[in-house]
Parts: C-alpha cells; structure tokens; sequence
C-alpha cells in the first residue's frame, strides 16, 4: 500500500497544514455518527489522498466514496451523507438534484 509523501522538508510547513486538514476532515466525518457515504468534488478528490487515506476514512464509518453528479445515492441502509465539495453555485445545484433523485428512489 501507498503511504502519503513526507511534506516535512520544505520551506513551507506541508506537514502542519496536512494534519491540520485531516484534522478538521475527520472532525466533519465524526459530526454524524455510523456509517456514511462521503461525496467527493471530482475537481478536488485527488487531493483527498495527500490528507487521509482510505483505511483512515473507513475508521471514521465512511462505507463510500463517490463523485458528486446528479445521480440518485444507492445508500443500502446509509443513513448519513457528507459532502465534500468546492463552494460554486453548481456543486449546490448538482447537489440538489442529487438529493431529489435520491429522495424520489426512496
């Protein structure tokens, strides 16, 4: 298995900011208890890797990890939901449609 690159030599504190960004992650994650799907910006989810590997992320009850689109959620007895997704009127408009195709399939 792939461990994340060592960010601790350089002029700029990667490290730091890396533990910090894992940090505030599993913080969101452990807001909703049991098992949840993490929906993924696809412009940002490449760099989830650089914070949190997946075994970390299953720790912290992620069962899935999908890209943000408008299709429904298969949630097979999932009950929470975490986004996480850049701030632009689209990813809200994306994720609105989501929700509803979801909501409708239920």
């Amino acid at each position: 298995m792939a461990t994340l690159p060592n960010f601790e030599l350089g002029p700029l504190p990667l490290g730091l900011i890396r533990e910090e960004g894992r940090r505030q992650l599993l913080d969101a994650l452990d807001t909703r208890r049991g098992k949840k799907v993490l929906v993924l910006d696809p412009r940002i989810s490449g760099f989830l890797r650089f914070v949190a590997e997946v075994p970390l992320l299953r720790e912290h009850g992620v069962e899935q990890l999908v890209l943000l689109d408008t299709n429904s959620l298969a949630q097979n007895g999932i009950r929470s939901v975490v986004y996480l997704v850049r701030a632009t009127i689209d990813n809200a408009q994306t994720i609105s449609k989501q929700i509803r195709n979801t909501a409708r399939c239920a």
